[in-house]
């Protein structure tokens, strides 16, 4: 039998998305299905479900991440566009529940939570990173003026660090001005992105953490900018969506993966 899926992206971070739940499909079967070449290609798989909205994430290893703010602004896209909920409702995470907005343009806006942070130094391999350790619901290290290969400590901060026991985001912010941060990410379960809604969340709570001031920012990704804001102990996030193609994985596709 075939199933459907939607692929959709928030600035170059893609997914694909299916309706149902996260624990009716093996993780060997998200692991293909994100693979460029044998799959759709993907970063990850977002199951959702619609009557009681709700969104659970696999990344693209089978890694089961808290969060992820792209693909929470993809969901309430497709959930307002396709299945008629209206402009502003809540989803359930596994982070909690997130109050989202969507505009008839495609940008959606959502209210994040708390960014719970504290200051950090840390050692990787022979690279001393001083940073600030921001929780969004799932773990970012947010590191100013870098020194060192983000593809090389990202990887090495995944690999059983002993003050990352469940793994991290890290962001490294190469600019900054008043208005604006230019961040890369190398994502857990993912590498080096495009873009990361949580991780611009983070970078923006981080940089006001340090600046003692809350004062909206654009945060320039490789893939694009994202409006974060800061209201009530809330963070607030702002980007775009695409709806690229909808879908039907074959059922040979999917009874190969099954074998």
């Amino acid at each position: 039998m075939s199933l459907e899926f939607v692929k959709m992206h928030g600035l170059g971070n893609d997914f694909v998305l299916v309706q149902g739940k996260r624990s009716d499909f093996s993780l060997e079967w998200v692991k293909r299905v994100c693979e460029p070449h044998f799959g759709v290609g993907a970063d990850g798989v977002l199951f959702y479900s619609v009557e009681t909205p709700r969104m659970e994430v696999v990344n693209a290893d089978g890694s089961t991440p808290e969060m992820c703010g792209n693909g929470l602004r993809c969901v309430a896209r497709w959930l307002n566009h396709h299945h008629g909920l209206p402009g502003t409702f809540v989803i359930q995470t596994d982070a909690g529940a997130k109050l989202c907005t969507v505009n008839p343009d495609g940008q959606v806006r959502i209210e994040m939570g708390e960014a719970k942070i504290r200051e950090l130094r840390t050692h990787v391999g022979e690279v001393s990173l001083k940073g600030i350790f921001v929780d969004m619901g799932n773990p970012h290290f947010v590191v100013f003026s870098p020194d060192g290969d983000l593809v090389e400590l990202g990887k090495a901060v995944n690999d059983g660090h002993k003050d990352f026991p469940n793994g991290v985001n890290l962001e490294f912010v190469d600019s900054e001005s008043p208005e604006r941060l230019v961040v890369r990410v190398w994502e857990r379960g993912v590498g080096l992105t495009l873009a990361c809604g949580t991780g611009a969340c983070a970078s923006a709570a981080a940089a006001w953490h340090l600046r003692g001031e809350s004062t909206p920012l654009e945060v320039q990704l490789p893939g694009g900018i994202l409006q974060i804001e800061h209201s009530e102990g809330q963070v607030l996030m702002t980007g775009p969506t695409q709806i690229v193609y909808t879908g039907a994985l074959s059922a040979s596709f999917n009874e190969e993966v099954e074998e």
